[in-house]
């Protein structure tokens, strides 16, 4: 299915605009038709903060596999935990894992990821492309910086199972496989003071890393994010399908170098300053409900708004 690309928004949570395809054509309309993909964090955005659930989002999931456009997961979970979700949800694209550290790409024919990748010597097998440091040199990292600053900071490789699934919510399955890392350690602050953080992250700069806040936890990780595994993402489906929009949806900071990318970046839920993310973001939309139900309406009412439209010119 194609979609034209200058034609006016009506209704909805978006206000009337023109399409503006920020990162392909920046600054300027184009003309033509218009594949859309639909970049999603999980915790707090397409999965409830609380219960995990996701279903709420099911009639913008079956929109989107009805015109075939793809839904590209980006999170902080691990490839262990993301596999399985995307199998519930029906969901066959390319997904990215632990803020931006791996990229992983299911044999499909619109997708090339190129010499970059590793994998795939048999048709079936998924590649993938890592943008972030191995595991053991950021948990080696963190007990430095621990050492270093005197503060007690707590991070998944230092917990057991069962506290993981206590601060996650998650059962001990679950939490089993998110402790499964590859490229990205999340970790607490225990009596945290305000100058805490700040501290760490100086610390984990001096060091070539960043830190990063998810809904949850403080991740750390190397220089990925993110923003740049969907710039890669993207590039491979501009090969096939040539304009291509970008829809981004999330709800934490660590998903902020993603949505300053979309041409549809969606906050999903209500942000703490929304005034300062709105003027960082100019082109921001905010969700009056939080989690699967704001993902949904985002998501229908984006892909609904252009179905069916004569293209102009």
């Amino acid at each position: 299915v194609k979609i034209p690309l200058s034609v006016p928004a009506v209704g909805g949570l978006f206000p009337e605009e023109e399409i503006v395809l920020m990162n392909q054509y920046p600054g300027r309309k184009c003309s033509g038709t218009l594949f859309f993909v639909i970049f999603s964090d999980l915790d707090g955005t397409l999965l409830d903060h609380h219960t995990y659930e996701w279903q709420a989002a099911r009639p913008a999931l079956n929109l989107c596999n009805r015109l075939k456009y793809p839904v590209v997961l980006v999170s902080s979970k691990t490839r262990a935990e993301m596999e399985i979700l995307r199998d519930e949800m029906s969901i066959s694209g390319p997904f990215v894992t632990e803020n931006g550290g791996g990229v992983f790409i299911p044999p499909r024919p619109d997708v090339s990821p190129g010499s970059d990748a590793t994998g795939g010597a048999c048709p079936q097998e998924m590649k993938k492309l890592s943008l972030g440091l191995p595991y053991p040199r950021l948990v080696a990292a963190l007990r430095e910086i621990r050492k270093e600053l005197g503060l007690n900071l707590k991070g998944f490789s230092d917990m057991k199972v069962n506290e993981i699934s206590r601060l996650t919510g998650l059962d001990p399955d679950s939490a089993r496989l998110a402790a499964m890392r590859e490229y990205d350690e999340p970790f607490i602050i225990l009596n945290e003071q305000p100058s805490d953080l700040a501290a760490v992250v100086q610390a984990a700069e001096k060091r070539g890393l960043t830190i990063t806040t998810g809904g949850r936890f403080y991740h750390l990780q190397g220089g990925n994010d993110k923003g740049q595994a969907m710039d890669r993402v993207l590039s491979w489906y501009r090969q096939c399908h040539g304009n291509v929009a970008s829809v981004a949806l999330g709800d934490s900071p660590n998903d902020f170098p993603m949505l300053e990318r979309a041409d549809f970046p969606v906050f999903v839920g209500v942000p703490k300053d929304a005034a300062a993310l709105t003027e960082k973001i100019p082109r921001l939309t905010v969700t009056p409900e939080q989690g699967p139900r704001g993902w949904n309406s985002a998501v229908q009412n984006i892909l609904e708004r252009y179905l069916n439209r004569p293209a102009d010119g």
